[in-house]
């Protein structure tokens, strides 16, 4: 025997008009969740979102970074092509620690073409005159170049050092900018290289959380001066709330001229996904992010 209904369908649809008669415009959509109006308004928000934000897939990138987590070629193409089909319009595949071969990387350029030829293909981490040329050659788009400036302690996040230590070699010889300036002169010296390689550039300042504002605002002026189209600010510590993510945004592109503002957030707090929306209504128009939910490190 059918349970006797508390309201019928003439009740029901008396309670949807009286809550249409006092909705606010654009609070709700049929068939989906009502919100409040006021999570639209930039004076109760913070702002409002640029017209187009880009969703820039890392996952491939990622995945790399886990430990034990090995894809094959095949897989590693496969898994491009679906995310090239569902409409993301720029992708991050790997970077330069990793040591692909031009083979693989043309292999990515034409999977990524021959399903969108307006889909950008990243590489990250170009150090030397060869890697730029490399990822030329490869018929990627962009470069995303790695700032990170802590002193005495740059070493510890420096590829370099590793490099040599897991073929035993002193890494103390390496050279690392021992200032603020100096880093930012090598990152533009980076940014030249790229565009004399016909590459666009996305001037990454990783740690971002540890760089004093001066810093930041010195860093986006001068590397959009030397002509990189984007400046991202990376959070790799997961140390900036979404109210400071969206404070450097904004200083950001008050210092960076023509340049697009990108972000890149980690969530082992759980905040990373408030923290793009904060930094999107400041004004950041690239979002880094990868459907494998990788958070750790």
């Amino acid at each position: 025997m059918a349970k006797p209904r508390l309201f019928n369908d003439d009740d029901l649809a008396a309670f949807h008009g009286a809550l249409d008669e006092i909705r606010t415009p654009g609070a709700y959509s049929p068939g989906r969740w009502n919100v409040s109006a006021l999570n639209r308004q930039p004076d109760v928000v913070g702002g409002s979102f640029p017209d187009r934000i880009i969703l820039r897939d890392i996952s491939l990138r990622t995945i790399e970074q886990m430990p034990g987590v090995l894809r094959s070629e095949e897989e590693r193409l496969s898994f491009l092509r679906k995310l090239v089909a569902a409409g993301v319009p720029e992708v991050n595949t790997s970077g330069f620690l990793r040591r692909r071969t031009l083979d693989e990387m043309k292999a990515e350029v034409e999977a990524v073409k021959e399903i969108s030829e307006a889909c950008q293909l990243v590489y990250l981490g170009p150090v030397t005159e060869e890697d730029f040329a490399l990822t030329a050659k490869a018929g990627y788009d962009y470069v995303q170049l790695m700032s990170s400036y802590l002193g005495a302690a740059t070493p510890v996040l420096s590829p370099p050092t590793y490099h040599r230590m897991w073929h035993e070699r002193e890494w103390r010889t390496l050279r690392f900018p021992k200032s603020p300036q100096e880093q930012i002169d090598r990152s533009v010296r980076l940014t030249r290289t790229a565009l004399d390689h016909g590459l666009k550039v996305s001037a990454g300042m990783n740690l971002v959380s540890y760089a004093s504002e001066r810093y930041i605002q010195d860093y986006c002026g001068a590397v959009s001066e030397a002509g990189a189209q984007e400046i991202a600010l990376l959070d790799s510590s997961s140390s900036l709330g979404p109210e400071a993510y969206a404070h450097i945004v904004r200083m950001g592109l008050a210092a960076a001229g023509k340049s697009r503002i990108a972000v890149h957030a980690h969530d082992m707090f759980g905040l990373a996904v408030a923290s793009n929306v904060a930094a999107a209504k400041a004004g950041a128009v690239v979002l880094e992010v990868a459907v494998n939910g990788y958070v750790i490190g």
